[in-house]
């Protein structure tokens, strides 16, 4: 789960140091972290 969020943190904004998996999901913005929920069902299957 928190490699995805990292994976999408990264690609929308250069990697900061310390930055956490929350902190990443914060900055990424409410829409991704609906794709997000989709993904975690996807890979909770």
């Amino acid at each position: 789960m928190s490699r995805v969020v990292l994976d999408l943190g990264t690609r929308r904004a250069p990697p900061r140091p310390g930055a956490t998996a929350e902190s990443a999901a914060r900055e990424v913005g409410l829409e991704d972290a609906r794709m997000l929920r989709r993904l975690r069902t996807r890979t909770a299957r």
